[in-house]
């Protein structure tokens, strides 16, 4: 145990090395992130073998379940490979510590095709994915056995990367020369939406043989209720930390992370696993199960090198008993990982995983058990509903919104039902909320006339009126399609979040009149969030923040420079307005120098570029 302590006080001095070297940044400019929100299951993915934090910038859940409830599961979770090289041991991680050297050791290249990217069934696939993801994923043991890649889900992920990074921040990792091609797929219809789908390819790039390859997961935990506890958003999601537990089950190749009964944060009732779908001769390779309290996971750390440590533990071949971990409660963490493979110089391995969400533990197994039915026994080939259509245009006015939408769901072609009708479409409905998250309520239903449903007509346009103008509202239109009458299955719809989008209501641009400022006076001690005014947006789940203040200009012209001065003539700031449609612009009285404005009385004027006409006013600010 000494040398785990001197190891971590050197990691400790190398990170301020290279802190003040400049070093620890995220050295790609084409690192992302996008959230996979398809189903019930909101978690973040990168392009870097990370899921959930990323580089510290997620303050807002990591990865939420069920979508809405803001409980959260992750502090992060990272892909772990490791194996043997020419008698050297190297272990690449797509986090930070266990293995890692000290940062992440899984990175995008700088090829445009190493973004991370994000399409829906039926979408046309950009020609530089399909190029370089076809050959690598198409045919090669995984879902896709066409020639070319086309989206599967109602959103699918495609990144690329790999353990080659030789930059001065990894000063102490040893590639092994392997590329990763990330896939995960997710819907949004029942008996799947707690389900999200991932696919690695692992091809070994280098010249050399791996041997003793082994694929593994790394998992630390921050599970349970953030609106059970009080404090920044930092202070909660540590208290949320404080007791929980996780535990293997064998028979599903399941680990599941869950919060304990108790504590300040209470008890999340949901729990979230990670489960081994297919993998070569999986049933025959050793499987490794250690969880950790503290980062303790109880393996002798007498070792020079943290790959040389984390191999070990990913190796060792034992699978803590659930009646134990369950009771390790505290700030937890987990290794899953199972080999040995070897993986010769041009070979490729592939292997399917599932994170899976469940309102209880056995509802966790259940949707364990339909993960491995639909990826092994199905391929993922299901009858699946039609995609949700494209929001062409979106026309705010007064006091109301105008939605439109193109018609290509009308054109899907579902080939597995069983009742033969393949053009099975049905029909749309439109959803509102004033969150992001919902809750969501249905306010139209267009279907066609035909011999199912209300038939009142197929609409590719929705006019929502009686709005509050100026005040953030969230519309999704889906698509469904007819009941079949042979499997007796009721009619499947979309999922609502795969085609959410926010509108604003309010005064178009150019109408003459004066410009103005609301409120007016602006008052401090006024919660303008209770009506929806400010929405905490700066850091959302961190609440509202000085940057989250909101004052509007109305009434404007469709091309203007609008300029606020002090009253002795200083600049404070300066916002440019080009905008048929929206007639206002917002400011959250920052400065042009990055500085909240304090009390008084400003000047403003409103320059028409197009007339060369100039409006003058003031406002106060009372804070």
């Amino acid at each position: 145990m000494i040398m785990r302590g001197v190891m971590r006080k050197l990691v400790l001095l190398l990170l301020v090395v290279l802190a003040s070297a400049g070093l620890a940044q995220p050295p790609r400019s084409n690192i992302q992130k996008k959230r996979q929100q398809a189903g019930k299951i909101k978690v973040w993915v990168t392009n870097m073998g990370m899921i959930g934090s990323f580089w510290g910038f997620v303050a807002e859940n990591r990865c939420e379940y069920p979508a809405g409830s803001n409980i959260d599961f992750l502090d992060s979770f990272h892909f772990v490979y490791g194996g043997v090289v020419n008698n050297d041991t190297c272990v690449s991680n797509g986090g930070g510590g266990f293995g890692a050297s000290p940062w992440h050791e899984l990175w995008p290249d700088s090829e445009m095709y190493d973004s991370l990217y994000m399409y829906r069934m039926g979408e046309e696939v950009d020609s530089i994915v399909e190029e370089f993801y076809s050959p690598a994923i198409c045919g090669t043991g995984g879902v896709i056995t066409g020639e070319r890649y086309q989206p599967l889900s109602e959103m699918d992920f495609l990144a690329h990367y790999s353990d080659r990074d030789t930059l001065s921040h990894m000063l102490i990792h040893k590639a092994m020369g392997i590329d990763i091609w990330q896939m995960n797929y997710a819907w949004g219809y029942p008996d799947i939406d707690d389900i999200i789908f991932f696919e690695s390819y692992i091809k070994n790039t280098g010249r050399n043989t791996i041997e003793n390859f082994y694929i593994g997961f790394q998992c630390n935990l921050q599970t349970g209720d953030l609106d059970n506890v009080t404090g920044s958003i930092w202070e909660r999601r540590d208290k949320i930390s404080l007791d929980d537990h996780c535990w293997y089950n064998e028979a599903r190749r399941v680990a599941v992370s869950a919060d304990a009964p108790g504590g300040e944060d209470g008890t999340a009732e949901s729990v979230m696993g990670w489960t081994i779908l297919s993998a070569p001769d999986i049933d025959t390779k050793v499987i490794t199960f250690k969880a950790a309290r503290d980062w303790d996971y109880g393996v002798d750390e007498e070792e020079e090198r943290p790959d040389e440590y984390a191999y070990k533990v990913m190796t060792v071949g034992e699978i803590d008993p659930p009646e134990e971990t369950r009771n390790k409660v505290g700030d937890v963490q987990w290794v899953l990982a199972f080999g040995p493979y070897t993986l010769r110089p041009d070979s490729m391995i592939v292997a399917a995983y599932a994170m899976v969400g469940g309102e209880n533990e056995l509802d966790l197994y259940d949707n364990v058990d339909y993960a491995h039915y639909y990826y092994n026994d199905r391929r993922l080939a299901f009858s699946p509903p039609p995609p949700p259509p494209k929001i062409t245009e979106i026309v705010p006015d007064n006091h109301k919104i105008t939605l439109k939408w193109d018609d290509s769901p009308e054109y899907f072609e579902d080939t597995l039902r069983a009742d033969s009708i393949f053009m099975d479409f049905e029909g749309y409905r439109v959803y509102k909320s004033r969150g992001k998250d919902g809750p969501f309520t249905l306010i139209a239903d267009f279907d066609k006339v035909d011999w199912y449903g209300r038939n009142t007509g197929l609409q590719h346009e929705y006019v929502d009126s009686g709005l509050v103008n100026c005040i953030h509202y969230y519309y999704a239109v889906t698509s469904y399609d007819l009941p079949d009458t042979v499997q007796l299955t009721g009619p499947k719809e979309c999922g609502i979040l795969a085609s959410l989008t926010e509108a604003m209501p309010g005064f178009a641009a150019g109408r003459g009149k004066r410009v103005a400022v609301v409120p007016n006076p602006y008052r401090g001690d006024v919660d303008y969030t209770e009506d929806g005014w400010e929405v905490p947006t700066y850091a959302p789940t961190a609440g509202w923040t000085e940057r989250d203040r909101r004052l509007q200009f109305i009434n404007l012209p469709v091309h203007c420079t609008i300029r606020v001065y002090t009253l002795s003539g200083d600049l404070v700031k300066t916002i440019e307005h080009n905008d048929p449609l929206r007639g206002w612009e917002d400011w959250n009285l920052i400065s042009r120098v990055n500085q909240a404005i304090s009390s008084g009385i400003y000047i403003f004027s409103v320059e028409d570029q197009n007339s060369g006409d100039i409006q003058l006013g003031k406002f106060v600010v009372i804070k």
